[in-house]
C-alpha cells in the first residue's frame, strides 16, 4: 500500500489544496506521536516499566516507548494514512464527477458484497481473504460491517438523484441495496447494521429539511420500513445480538467499557505522551483490573482509547479538531454542488468517527482509506485553491519516501537478513521454531535475541528462547519462562505448556509452573487439574504435589481420589478429615460424590460405620445408609430414608378419556404404549385398585425405554401394599435411570 500511494504522489501530485489551517491538526497529529522518543526519565515511572526492569531484569531503551521500533513502524503508517487523507481532500471535483465515483464505488462495493455472500454460502472463501468468520475479506467482522454500511449510506442519495429519470439505474441501486443489506446480515455484526439504519434515518430527516422533496421522501421512508421490515423477519442471529444487547446477563464476562477503563488507566504516568504507537498490546496487561480474563486483548475497542493509550490526551485532541474542521468543509448545502451525494458523505464520515468509541475500523488501513474517498466527496468546492509548485515538489519528495518505505517493509518479509519491523520479529518466531525441531538451539537463540532487540516485551519470544535453553541453560531457561508468564499473566495455557516441558527434566519447575496454570484459569479449573494428573501422574515428585494441592480444594480431591486404589483412597481421605472433619467445604453434591467413592472403595460397612457419627452428614448420606439397612433386610427403613431425599417427578399431563376396558385392550395389545398405561394405571388409583395399578406399572416397567416416572410410582404403589423389598428395588431402578 506504501509503495502505491508512493507512486500516486510521484506520478499525480496534488493540484490543489485546502486552507493551510485545515492541513495543521493533519501535521500535528503526525508530529504528536514522535514525544514517545522523549527520554523516560522526564516523566513518573509507570508501575509496568519498573515491573520490567527491577524485577525482571529487562533492559529497556531509554525512551517512553518501550520497544521504539515498533512504535516507528506504526507512526510511519499513522503518517501514510494522513499523508493520504490530505492528498485525497486536494481533488477538486466537479459535481458529476462527484456523482460519476459515487456510482462507481457503490457499484464496485455492491459487486464484492455479492462475491462475499457467494463464498459464503460455498463455504469457500478466496486464498487471500482472512475473515475470522468465513464472511468477508477482514478478519474483523465489524470493520467488514462499517465498510458495508458505509457503502450502503450511498446508496439513499443515489436514489433520490435517480428515482424519475434513470429508470435502470434506479432498479441497479435498488438491487445493490439488498445485496449490501444481505451481506450486513450474514457478517453478523451489529455495528454495521446500526451505522446503516441510523445513518440513513439521518439522511431522510435532513433531506426532508433541505429539500421539498415530499414525493421522494415517502417513497425513501417506503424503502427504509420495508428494509427493517425484512430485517427484523430475516435478521436471523444478527437480529438475535441486536436484541441480546438490552438484555441483562448473569454470565461474567468483560465489556467494552471495562476495556477502554483499564485502557484509559495507561495514561496515569505519560498522559500526554502515552506509551507510543505499537505497545499498547504488550503493555495493556499490566493495567488489566475490570477486564481481566485469559483472552489477550490486542486492541481498547475503540480509536478513540487507542489514540489515547498510544499517543496521548495531545493527539486526542488535535484529532477531534481535524474531525471537526472536516465536518466543517460540508458546508455550506448549495444547489448545483452534489449536495444529496455530499449529505451522504458527510453522515457517512460522522457515522465513522461515532463507530470509532466502540471499534477500531480506523486503525485498519483497508477501512480507513475508503473512508478519505468520503471526505473528498463531502468538501463544498470553494475551499479548494491551486496548489503552489512548492507543494507538488513536496508531494513528489514524499512520494518518493513512501516508495523506500514500501520497498522496506516488502524487503523485510523476503531479505535473507531479519530486519528490524513487526516482519522481522514474526520471521524471527518462524526461524526459531524451524531450528528448534531440528535440534538447532544455537540458531534459535541467536535469532531470537537478535528480535528481543526490536520487541523487548514480546512474551512468546522469552517463551521460545526458554525452550531453546531447557538443556543448556536450565537458570536462564527458568528466568525466560517467568518473563514469558510476567508478559501474558492471564493465560493459563502458558504455564501448562511450560510445565510439559520441564516435565522430565524439573519436576519442581513443572509444579511451579502447574500451580500458576491452576491459578489463572477461569473457565474450568477441575477439567485442567484432571488433565494435568494425567500429564503428571507418572512422576512421583509431580503426583505428590498434585495431591497436595488436592487436600486444599473439594473439587481437586474428587477429581485425585476417583482412580486411586482402596489402600491410597484411605489414606487420603484420612488426611482430608484431619484437614476438615466436618467436610464443611465441600458442597452438598460434592460429599455425596465423596461419599460414593467412599463406600465404593472401602465397603459399604466401614463407610456407614463412620458417617452414623456424624450428624452433619447425614442428608448427604441417607442414600448409602439406606443401602445399608437394604442390606440387612430393613427394606421399609431404607426405602422411607432414600424417598425423603428424592422429589417427586414430573408426571405427564393426559387426558383420561376412554373405557376402563378399552385402555386394558390397548394395554394388552401394545405394552410398550406408555401413555396408555400411564393412564390405566391412573384410572386404576383413582378407584383405589392399587393392586391392579401395580400389575399395570410392572408390565410396563419390562418394556425398553420405559420412562423413569414409572419407576417412581411403582416404587410408592407398592410401599402403599406394603411390598417394601420392591419398593426399595424400584427407587434404586430410577436411580440408575436418572444417570
Amino acid at each position: 500500500m506504501s509503495l502505491l500511494v508512493g507512486l500516486g504522489f510521484l506520478l499525480l501530485p496534488p493540484r490543489h489544496r485546502l486552507p493551510a489551517f485545515v492541513y495543521l491538526p493533519a501535521v500535528l497529529l503526525v508530529l504528536w506521536p514522535l514525544t514517545a522518543f522523549l527520554p523516560a526519565a522526564w516523566f513518573a515511572m509507570p508501575a509496568w516499566r519498573q515491573i520490567l526492569t527491577r524485577d525482571l531484569g529487562l533492559s529497556l531503551p531509554g525512551t517512553i516507548a518501550p520497544q521504539p521500533w515498533l512504535t516507528i513502524e506504526s507512526w510511519l503508517l499513522l503518517a501514510l494514512g494522513l499523508s493520504w487523507l490530505v492528498y485525497a481532500t486536494s481533488l477538486l471535483m466537479t459535481s458529476r464527477t462527484r456523482w460519476n465515483l459515487a456510482r462507481f464505488y457503490v457499484t464496485g462495493a455492491g459487486l464484492l458484497a455479492g462475491l462475499a455472500i457467494l463464498c459464503a454460502l460455498a463455504k469457500q472463501p478466496l486464498p487471500f481473504w482472512h475473515a475470522a468468520q468465513h464472511f468477508g475479506f477482514f478478519p474483523n467482522r465489524n470493520q467488514m460491517g462499517d465498510w458495508l454500511a458505509l457503502a450502503a449510506l450511498l446508496i439513499p442519495a443515489l436514489l433520490y438523484e435517480d428515482w424519475g429519470r434513470h429508470r435502470l439505474l434506479t432498479m441497479w441501486w435498488l438491487l445493490v441495496l439488498g445485496v449490501i443489506g444481505t451481506a450486513l446480515v450474514m457478517n453478523y455484526s451489529r455495528a454495521g447494521i446500526l451505522l446503516f439504519f441510523v445513518g440513513s434515518t439521518l439522511f431522510l430527516l435532513w433531506i426532508s429539511l433541505m429539500r421539498r422533496w415530499t414525493g421522494r421522501l415517502m417513497i425513501g421512508l417506503a424503502i427504509a420500513i420495508s428494509m427493517v421490515t425484512l430485517f427484523l423477519l430475516f435478521g436471523g442471529e444478527t437480529r438475535d445480538r441486536l436484541q441480546r444487547m438490552a438484555q441483562p446477563s448473569d454470565e461474567p464476562r468483560y465489556s467494552r467499557l471495562a476495556i477502554q477503563r483499564d485502557a484509559l488507566a495507561l495514561k496515569q504516568a505519560s498522559p500526554w505522551t502515552g506509551v507510543g504507537l505499537g505497545n499498547f498490546n504488550a503493555v495493556f496487561p499490566f493495567a488489566r483490573d475490570m477486564s481481566r480474563s485469559e483472552a489477550r486483548i490486542l486492541h481498547p475497542e475503540s480509536d478513540w482509547v487507542w489514540l489515547i493509550a498510544e499517543a496521548g490526551w495531545g493527539a486526542w485532541v488535535v484529532a477531534v479538531i481535524g474531525c471537526a474542521l472536516v465536518l466543517g468543509l460540508h458546508f455550506p448545502m448549495e444547489h448545483g454542488t452534489a449536495r444529496t451525494v455530499r449529505l451522504a458523505a458527510g453522515i457517512a464520515v460522522l457515522g465513522f468517527a461515532a463507530h470509532g468509541l466502540v471499534d477500531v475500523s480506523a486503525h485498519r488501513l483497508g477501512t480507513f482509506l475508503p473512508v478519505c474517498l468520503f471526505v473528498l466527496l463531502l468538501i463544498h468546492p470553494r475551499y479548494l485553491e491551486p496548489a503552489s509548485s512548492g507543494l507538488r515538489f513536496g508531494f513528489r519528495w514524499l512520494g518518493l519516501v513512501w516508495c523506500l518505505v514500501g520497498v522496506f517493509f516488502i524487503w523485510s518479509w523476503y531479505s535473507p537478513q531479519l530486519l528490524p519491523a513487526s516482519a522481522g520479529v514474526i520471521r524471527a518466531k518462524q526461524s526459531a521454531d524451524a531450528a528448534l525441531a531440528k535440534g538447532d538451539s544455537s540458531t534459535a537463540l541467536s535469532v531470537l535475541n537478535q528480535a528481543l532487540d526490536w520487541a523487548p516485551l514480546d512474551w512468546e519470544l522469552y517463551y521460545r528462547r526458554a525452550t531453546a535453553q531447557l538443556v543448556s541453560n536450565p537458570t536462564n531457561a527458568r528466568l525466560d519462562f517467568w518473563r514469558a508468564r510476567t508478559l501474558e499473566p492471564d493465560s493459563s495455557l502458558l504455564p501448562k505448556q511450560e510445565g510439559l516441558l520441564w516435565l522430565n527434566l524439573s519436576p519442581i519447575a513443572t509444579l511451579t509452573a502447574w500451580n500458576e496454570a491452576l491459578r489463572r484459569d477461569r473457565h474450568n479449573v477441575t477439567e485442567l487439574y484432571s488433565e494435568l494428573l494425567q500429564h503428571g501422574g507418572n512422576v512421583p515428585t509431580v503426583r505428590e504435589g498434585l495431591k497436595n494441592i488436592a487436600l486444599n480444594r473439594p473439587d481437586f480431591f474428587l477429581v485425585f481420589t476417583s482412580g486411586l486404589a482402596p489402600g491410597e483412597f484411605r489414606e487420603m481421605r484420612m488426611r482430608m478429615l484431619a484437614r476438615d472433619p466436618q467436610l464443611a467445604t465441600f458442597s452438598v453434591a460434592q460429599q455425596q460424590q465423596f461419599f460414593r467413592s467412599w463406600s465404593d472403595k472401602e465397603g459399604l460397612a466401614s463407610f456407614v460405620e463412620v458417617v452414623q457419627s456424624v450428624s452433619a452428614w447425614r442428608k448427604a448420606a441417607a442414600p448409602y445408609l439406606a443401602r445399608r439397612l437394604a442390606e440387612q433386610g430393613a427394606y421399609a427403613q431404607a426405602y422411607a430414608l432414600l424417598h425423603a431425599t428424592r422429589s417427586d417427578p414430573v408426571y405427564p399431563q393426559l387426558n383420561t378419556g376412554g373405557s376402563l376396558e378399552a385402555l386394558q385392550a390397548r394395554a394388552l395389545q401394545r405394552p410398550d404404549d406408555f401413555a396408555n398405561a400411564y393412564i390405566l394405571a391412573r384410572m386404576h388409583l383413582a378407584a383405589s385398585h392399587y393392586t391392579a395399578a401395580l400389575e399395570v406399572i410392572r408390565s410396563t416397567t419390562q418394556q425398553k425405554g420405559c420412562p423413569v416416572y414409572f419407576f417412581h410410582l411403582q416404587a410408592e404403589i407398592a410401599a402403599r401394599l406394603g411390598l417394601w423389598e420392591e419398593a426399595w428395588k424400584s427407587l434404586l431402578r430410577e436411580e440408575a435411570g436418572h444417570r
